[in-house]
């Protein structure tokens, strides 16, 4: 077993890389994953290599950009590196990036080394096995679940905007109604007019030097207490992406992953987060680099001369990176395979 814990073996003349302990592909441990991969190309010369997957249920972009990295390295010496025992939903993601063009793939690693014998192999080990036709009555239903699906499409998002919307506007009504008088009996709608001015008032409050440092003491207050601080940043810059400050966060980028034609789209958070002078070779920045259809995202660091300046506003990076471009334009259907 490797430093990595990858399980590397040699069967007929080819190497056979096992995934079968899913840590390896656990964030931290991508570069060693990477320089043991490497290593068999580089220094121990293996050209056909068999990437047992069969274990993993999921892979990390910079995980994905070792493959492709890989197969490239092993395409070089003659060979090639075929992805064996992918799940139906990690081969999804092959096909949907149009790496299925580049990358081979098998159904297990048995069939993979037949791949590598015989003259024919390349279709029955690359392409997956068409599914069986699906019968009459599965039509119909399946018809009726996209019907049901399309009306779902609809109203969900029209239904949570609403209940959303509803929601905020009550809570604030309330707050508002509290802040005026909790016995008298206000309009509905009151209560969110006063919350509405009292923000107001104190936007016109911080344009004024005096209430700007009194607000000084407590946000340095703040950011001085455990915990408190962590709440107080996080809120504070969240808000930033909805108001004119959002270009304080940084900038937008598109990182391209070394070895790989791929790239990532991303926040510049920090020109020199080490502190190291301009000119060294050393010098890093640090990028943020949302994902798609939840919050969040890793923050890592990367050489100035991989990223480029990209066009594009904070806040549409990050809704492009919400939506993952899903709908903003036509996708062309691919023409089946004869």
């Amino acid at each position: 077993m490797s430093k990595s814990g990858l399980v590397v073996t040699e069967k007929d003349g080819a190497c056979v890389v096992d995934f079968r302990d899913e840590s390896v592909l656990d964030g931290k441990a991508v570069p060693a994953v990477t320089e043991d991969l490497f290593d068999l190309v580089d220094n121990r010369g293996h050209a056909k290599i068999l990437l047992d997957l069969s274990a993993v249920r999921f892979l990390s972009s910079p995980m994905i950009g070792t493959l492709v990295a890989m197969h490239k390295k092993a395409v070089d010496r003659g060979g090639e590196a075929v992805l064996c025992g992918l799940s139906a939903n990690l081969h999804r993601v092959f096909q949907v990036s149009r790496l299925d063009t580049v990358l081979r793939f098998a159904a297990s690693a048995q069939a993979g080394a037949r791949f590598f014998d015989e003259p024919g192999g390349q279709a029955a080990a690359g392409t997956p096995a068409e599914p069986a036709p699906p019968s009459r009555f599965a039509g119909i239903v399946a018809r009726q679940v996209r019907i049901m699906f399309s009306g779902a499409m609809v109203l969900v998002p029209l239904a949570i905007t609403v209940w959303v919307v509803w929601s905020l506007g009550a809570w604030l009504d309330e707050l508002g109604t509290r802040l005026f008088s909790e016995d008298a009996e206000t309009p509905i709608g009151i209560g969110v007019l006063i919350v509405i001015g009292a923000i107001y008032l104190v936007g016109l409050l911080t344009h004024l030097w005096l209430f700007r440092g009194a607000f000084g003491l407590v946000e340095r207050l703040f950011t001085r207490l455990p915990g408190v601080k962590m709440i107080y940043e996080s809120v504070r810059d969240l808000l930033k992406l909805f108001g004119g400050d959002s270009q304080q966060m940084g900038r937008v980028v598109q990182y391209s992953v070394p070895g790989t034609d791929m790239s990532l789209l991303g926040i510049l958070t920090n020109e020199n987060p080490f502190g190291l002078p301009t000119d060294s070779p050393h010098r890093k920045v640090a990028i943020y680099v949302p994902y798609s259809y939840m919050f969040g995202g890793p923050t890592f660091f990367a050489s100035p001369e991989h990223i480029v300046d990209v066009d594009m506003s904070v806040e549409e990076c990050m809704k492009t990176a919400a939506t993952a471009m899903v709908g903003s334009q036509a996708i062309l259907k691919q023409p089946k395979k004869k």
